[in-house]
């Protein structure tokens, strides 16, 4: 990481997002992914305290192609694995700068964590395979929604 900062100076989430890919660090400090993360930020936070319908909409308004489609869903696997190594307290977090966002959510068990994680790959298979980008969107997000909203209630959590 040190080699790649000397390279290409950046943020340190933009470090730790890159990891390790000068192709990808160029890319994170363009206006138009710093704003594409903030979009993937704001849906993701949507979900998780069930604002469905807006996390669609940040969605259908942001993403307009794949590359974009398969940036979201990379920055919310990495908010995933932030939000696991916050729940087991170890490790530094890839979007540290995020942590206050963090916060707010509810305690979600390491059992839905990976559920999210295994359907949002399971996205990506899907945009590989030339699905229509906001209807895939739009499922998963509906799908993930429902299962918070089943976490909440089997755990007692009151967003």
């Amino acid at each position: 990481m040190e080699q790649l900062n000397r390279l290409n100076p950046a943020e340190e989430w933009m470090m730790e997002s890159a990891q390790g890919r000068v192709d990808r660090l160029k890319n994170l400090q363009s206006e138009a992914y710093v704003q594409l993360r903030e979009t993937a930020l704001k849906s993701f936070m949507d979900i998780l305290l069930g604002s469905t319908e807006n996390a669609i909409s940040s969605i259908r308004d942001q993403v307009g192609n794949r590359e974009e489609a398969r940036t979201v869903a990379e920055f919310w696997l990495q908010f995933i694995r932030d939000l696991w190594i916050m729940k087991i307290n170890t490790g530094a977090l890839i979007h540290g700068d995020s942590r206050s966002h963090y916060e707010v959510l509810p305690q979600m068990s390491q059992e839905f964590l990976a559920v999210c994680s295994l359907e949002i790959t399971k996205l990506n298979k899907v945009l590989n395979q030339n699905a229509d980008i906001q209807l895939a969107f739009e499922n998963l997000i509906r799908q993930l929604s429902v299962r918070t909203s089943q976490t909440r209630a089997v755990e007692g959590i009151h967003p």
